[in-house]
């Protein structure tokens, strides 16, 4: 009887599931990423911290709060102070290049020029995967390097990827992808980046986190570097989201320098207190 029962119990114990093959992790994350849904616009309070390296090792450290105003059709972006302070204050407005939803906008996401930033995700296989058709050529040769347990104790499946042609485009390296739901919990990219036009564009790499707010899923975190060529200094952006909004509407002034200006009272019943 106790023979008995001990085989039955291990008849009744199912066989742990066979960890799928990297293509098709990665497949299904792509799969799953083009089935999330978007924000219209979204109010983003972020804590950045700037940390500059010179020759000789001495370093010098920068933190401060901002608060950018994401339009996700016509991706650009309004970035204020915080606190914001109407009667002295220039925004910065132009293209948003790390906005919390990038990386759902595959399908809507305009070539950047050659001479400029290229740090957006490659998402040139969104379309394809999420399709019924075959999918054509991989962009990567991918590898499973481990199943990992993240800081706040998600299990993920770590890739890395490979580009096989055009590595500038198919800019993806790492990926950590949820191993139950499938949503991408960090991703590493190589791209290139400059702060300013009036400073040249080098390599960087860009370290991105991400979250659930709301019925979202966005990047809530994310780290590079830049050196200058014609200098020893180096320094790493790291900014952390600390709270986020999705209003249904925002006043198109606000990516409009010179009507910006014009509204400066109304800015504050729109983005809220601090």
């Amino acid at each position: 009887m106790i023979a008995a029962a001990a085989l039955l119990l291990g008849l009744a114990t199912p066989a742990p599931s066979p960890t799928p093959e990297p293509y098709q992790i990665y497949k299904r994350a792509m799969e799953h990423l083009a089935a999330l849904p978007q924000p219209a616009y979204i109010i983003d309070t972020e804590h950045w911290i700037t940390v500059s390296r010179f020759a000789g090792g001495s370093s010098d450290t920068h933190d401060w709060d901002e608060r950018r105003i994401f339009d996700s059709t016509n991706r650009r972006e309004c970035v204020l102070n915080v606190p914001f302070n109407p009667s002295h204050h220039t925004p910065q407005i132009g293209e948003s290049y790390f906005a919390p939803d990038t990386w759902l906008i595959g399908q809507r996401q305009p070539a950047p020029a050659s001479d400029s930033s290229n740090i957006a995700p490659d998402l040139s296989d969104l379309k394809t995967i999420a399709s019924v058709i075959s999918i054509g050529k991989q962009a990567y040769d991918i590898r499973l390097v481990a199943v990992e347990t993240l800081t706040h104790g998600a299990s993920a499946f770590h890739l890395s990827l490979h580009p096989r042609s055009d590595p500038m485009r198919h800019n993806l390296r790492e990926l950590w992808i949820n191993t139950s739901t499938f949503d991408i919990m960090r991703a590493v990219i190589e791209g290139n980046y400059r702060p300013t036009y009036s400073d040249m564009v080098q390599d960087t790499f860009v370290s991105e986190d991400f979250g659930r707010i709301g019925p979202y899923w966005l990047m809530i975190h994310h780290v590079w570097t830049y050196g200058d060529p014609f200098s020893s200094l180096k320094y790493q952006d790291d900014a952390t989201s600390t709270a986020m909004q999705f209003p249904p509407e925002i006043p198109g002034w606000f990516f409009d320098a010179k009507l910006f200006l014009l509204h400066l009272g109304d800015v504050p019943a729109i983005i809220g207190g601090p």
